[in-house]
C-alpha cells in the first residue's frame, strides 16, 4: 500500500469556488484545494500534494520529491505521483487508500480528453481514471479546475532555478548559472528562461525572419512547447523599458519555429522575449 506524503509547497490551485473541484459521477465532488497547505500542486516536473473527496477521501498526487531529483517513477509505493511534461501533459498515477490507484496516463497524450493544462490561462481539462472513483472530469459544466501558477520546484541555488532542470541538462545540481557551457552565448540561467539545451549551441533562441507581409510584419521564431512568448518593442532604443506590441501572452505552435504578425504601421524596434508559462 502507498504511504500519503506531504506537498512541498502550498497549493498552486485558484481558491475560488468555481476553480477548485473536480468531479467524479462515483464519489462526486473533489475538492483540490481543500485548504492552502494540502492542496494540489501543479509544477513544472511534477504534481504534488492532495485532492479530498467526502465519499472517498485524501487522494494523493505525489510527494514533490521524486527519487531521482526530475520526475516520479511511478513504479513503487514510495516513487509515484502525477508527473508535468512542462508542455501541459500530466501522466502517471495517484494514489487514494480507499480507492486506490487513479491513472492520469493515456496512450496518446495529446487526445482531447487526456489531463492537461492550458499554459496560457492555467485551466485543466480532460479526465483521470480509477476503478475506485470511475472517471475523474478536471473541467466540467459546473466548474473550472485552475492553477493560478506553476510551481518550479525545489532549488538548491540563490538563481532559483528548479533542481529538476539541472539535474536533467547536467547530471548534477552543482551548476554555475553564470557561465556559457555551450559557447553560444548565452549563460545558463538564461538558457532555462529560454526553455532550451544549455549543453547543445544549436539550441537556442533565435529570430530567423522578419519580412513584411502585405499588411503585416511577419516575425519567424526559434520555440519550444514548454515556454510562452511575447513580441515586445520601444520606438527609441535609449527607452529602459520594452512594451508589448499588443499581442500579449503567445503560446507555441506546434513545430519548432512559431509564426506572428502585428500591422505594418507598428513601427519600432522589437524583441521576442520567452516567458516561463504562469509564474
Amino acid at each position: 500500500m502507498a504511504s500519503l506524503v506531504l506537498a512541498t509547497t502550498n497549493s498552486t490551485i485558484n481558491s475560488s469556488s468555481s476553480n477548485k473541484w473536480a468531479w467524479s459521477s462515483s464519489v462526486g465532488w473533489i475538492n483540490c484545494r481543500s485548504d492552502l497547505t494540502n492542496g494540489v500542486v501543479i509544477g513544472q516536473y511534477v504534481c504534488s500534494g492532495f485532492m479530498y473527496s467526502p465519499t472517498a477521501g485524501w487522494i494523493c498526487l505525489g510527494n514533490g520529491s521524486p527519487s531521482n531529483g526530475i520526475q516520479y517513477a511511478t513504479n513503487s509505493a514510495t516513487d509515484y505521483g502525477v508527473n508535468h511534461d512542462g508542455q501541459g501533459h500530466l501522466s502517471g498515477y495517484a494514489w487514494c487508500p480507499s480507492a486506490g490507484w487513479i491513472s492520469f496516463s493515456w496512450t496518446n497524450a495529446t487526445d482531447p480528453q487526456a489531463p492537461k493544462i492550458d499554459l496560457q490561462t492555467g485551466y485543466l481539462v480532460g479526465y483521470a481514471w480509477g476503478s475506485g472513483v470511475g472517471w475523474i472530469s478536471l473541467s466540467n459544466l459546473s466548474t473550472r479546475l485552475k492553477t493560478d501558477t506553476i510551481f518550479q520546484g525545489d532549488s538548491s541555488n540563490t538563481n532559483g532555478i528548479p533542481d529538476a532542470w539541472a539535474l536533467t541538462y547536467f547530471g548534477t545540481t552543482n551548476v554555475d548559472f553564470s557561465i556559457d557551457s555551450d559557447t553560444d552565448g548565452v549563460i545558463n540561467a538564461y538558457e532555462y528562461i529560454a526553455g532550451t539545451n544549455p549543453t547543445n549551441q544549436n539550441d537556442c533562441l533565435d529570430i530567423r525572419d522578419v519580412t513584411l507581409s502585405g499588411t503585416n510584419i511577419e516575425f519567424i521564431w526559434s520555440s519550444t512547447q514548454i515556454r510562452n512568448y511575447k513580441i515586445e518593442m520601444k520606438t527609441n532604443l535609449m527607452d529602459a523599458v520594452w512594451t508589448d506590441s499588443g499581442m500579449g501572452t503567445i503560446l507555441a505552435d506546434s513545430s519548432s519555429n512559431t509564426v506572428r504578425s502585428i500591422p505594418s504601421g507598428t513601427q519600432g524596434y522589437f524583441r521576442v522575449k520567452a516567458v516561463i508559462p504562469l509564474q
